[in-house]
């Protein structure tokens, strides 16, 4: 019969070490979560709340679907790829967990078995593979082709979280394949051809014998555990925390007319002199942003050559932000006034931005 063996060949005490690591890998990822959010609510109130249903679609069709994103036909299947085989992987992971910590022990069987288990190999393999493809594309386009807009004057300080990003993922879908290898190449189960990926892996390693494979894939195992954790609690400190600021930018994005001016906020002050003038839309706005360079490749006022970007805009006001400060003056200091006033409020950068980031209304 095909079963899940979600912890053959692991010890008894790397089985524990693994819960213990999940529980501090979850504490650390709601601790970066809980001082994002302290951040966003030192910004100046705004109600985001109406019309629900309409911004649950917005979340469906452009965080779930990406429908803006794949306007850029190779960035939006790269992106696809990347975030499909992400999901896919991680409820993956959540079925194997249900099924052996939930079902396993408190009713007494596990689902993922026979043929649901054979499918279930089967599409991971598979997804695992358009992870890798779009990690491939996006390292190629990133530092092969090297468009410009996703040059920045950043330097090492953001440029290393792309590098990150690209290399931790493919890490732990690499480890992954080697550790179903394997598995396979010890067992031998009569379904491993419903694991094409697997099986393949597992030919490159039957020769070295039981006990060398067996010993293998308990270090790799670790090391797949470790880069995984590390992943999950590094997503609030890095740019992966778009994977959770992007969808609820997107749900709480202005529903009104392009352009229209928001209420006027009782104070003595007009417009941003500081950080603190802004609101907590505005500041989940610069945490958001991805740098892809979308707006940047649409501005008229960057194309004429004028020292303006929205992109860097955004950056600056994210970093300045993070600073508190740092006491330098918004104007003058960060921001020039050629900058100020190169920009023609067009909205053509908030009409391109796959997460509904407001370049103008920063």
């Amino acid at each position: 019969m095909a079963v899940r063996e979600t912890f053959w060949n692991i010890p008894h005490w790397a089985e524990v070490g693994q819960y213990l690591l999940g529980l501090l890998t979850v504490l650390i990822f709601l601790f970066g979560v809980a001082r994002r959010v302290r951040r966003w609510r030192m910004g100046r109130p705004e109600r985001r709340t109406d019309h629900l249903g309409a911004r649950l679609r917005a979340v469906l069709v452009h965080a779930i679907a990406q429908v803006r994103t794949v306007q850029d036909p190779y960035a939006g299947v790269m992106h696809l790829a990347i975030f499909w085989g992400m999901v896919v992987l991680f409820a993956g992971t959540i079925l194997a967990t249900v099924d052996w910590d939930v079902t396993r022990l408190f009713f007494g069987f596990q689902f993922l078995t026979n043929g649901l288990y054979v499918l279930y190999e089967l599409v991971l393999d598979l997804f695992g593979l358009f992870l890798l493809a779009g990690l491939g594309m996006a390292a190629y386009r990133r530092y092969i082709v090297r468009p410009p807009r996703l040059q920045g004057r950043w330097g090492a300080s953001l440029a290393w979280e792309d590098a990150y990003a690209l290399g931790m993922l493919a890490l732990i879908a690499l480890t992954g394949y080697l550790i179903e290898g394997l598995r396979t190449a010890v067992l031998r189960p009569g379904w491993a051809a419903w694991s094409p990926v697997g099986s393949a892996v597992a030919s490159l390693f039957i020769a070295l014998g039981d006990p060398t494979n067996r010993t293998l894939h308990l270090a790799l195992w670790i090391t797949h555990g470790l880069l995984a954790f590390t992943f999950i609690a590094s997503i609030p400190f890095t740019k992966l925390f778009h994977i959770v600021a992007a969808p609820l930018n997107i749900f709480f994005r202005s529903l009104g007319p392009a352009g229209a001016l928001a209420p006027a906020y009782h104070s003595s002050s007009v417009g941003a002199a500081t950080w603190r003038d802004f609101t907590w839309k505005q500041i989940l706005d610069f945490e958001a942003c991805v740098r892809c360079g979308r707006c940047q490749d649409q501005c008229p006022a960057y194309a004429s050559g004028l020292p303006f970007s929205p992109r860097d805009l955004m950056v600056k006001l994210r970093s300045h932000l993070w600073q508190r400060g740092n006491g330098r003056a918004l104007h003058g200091d960060l921001l020039s006034p050629a900058e100020v006033w190169a920009c023609t409020s067009c909205r053509a950068c908030a009409q391109v931005c796959p997460v509904f980031t407001d370049q103008l209304g920063a």
